[in-house]
């Protein structure tokens, strides 16, 4: 029953996180798929977790079957670990279908952190300048984007995501994209900007493959 609970739980939040994506991706005008991080969801999530957990417990020393010493979380390669585990593997299943990755799912985020990921897989979006300038000859009208908030810092930039594997890496590191934007960014962050790639979803298959989850 916990179980059950564990993973209605997470799905929860990742529907109520989803949600409010829809509605940030509709203000900003983004086309297309998207894919929505929020802190706070994760933090509700693991809080919520807690209590269920703590209160399984006690019902078990109240009905004198106790300590009954269950398990909070599912177990190393359990494979409801890929989408169940938390939050972030919520957000890496929907990521990994959009045309990005959280390399490591384990790193709790800096409570205020959000991004959304817009993978303009229709090359519909034309981002401004102050987004990043276009590579010149370049095809980049499907280029993706990030825009992140934190406490006072926000990072919106486009993302050179190509479709041509055999002229242009497969995938791009958000780390590498805000280091070369020479626009700085929260020391506090940086873990988590390390951890996340993005790609074209036509060579999704090529990154997945080359990147399996470990769960």
């Amino acid at each position: 029953m916990y179980e059950c609970y564990r993973i209605d739980m997470v799905s929860s939040m990742s529907s109520a996180s989803y949600v409010e994506g829809k509605e940030v991706a509709k203000e900003m005008g983004c086309t297309g798929f998207t894919v929505y991080y929020n802190s706070d969801y994760y933090y509700k999530t693991e809080d919520l977790i807690d209590t269920v957990h703590d209160h399984f417990e006690a019902l078990s020393y109240k009905y004198g079957c106790g300590p009954m010493e269950l398990p909070r979380d599912f177990p190393k390669g359990d494979i409801r670990n890929t989408r169940y585990a938390s939050y972030n593997t919520g957000v890496n299943s929907a990521l990994r279908g959009t045309g990005g990755s959280m390399i490591d799912w384990t790193i709790p985020p800096p409570k205020g952190f959000k991004m959304l990921f817009d993978s303009n897989c229709m090359g519909l979006n034309q981002y401004p300048p102050s987004m990043g300038e276009e590579i010149p000859g370049e095809p980049s009208l499907f280029d993706s984007a990030v825009h992140i908030q934190y406490q006072g810092w926000s990072f919106s930039h486009r993302l050179p995501t190509r479709m041509d594997p055999t002229r242009y890496p497969v995938s791009v590191h958000l780390m590498d994209v805000i280091r070369s934007s020479g626009k700085g960014y929260p020391k506090e962050l940086e873990a988590l900007l390390d951890n996340f790639d993005f790609y074209a979803i036509n060579v999704g298959k090529l990154y997945t493959d080359a990147h399996p989850l470990k769960y």
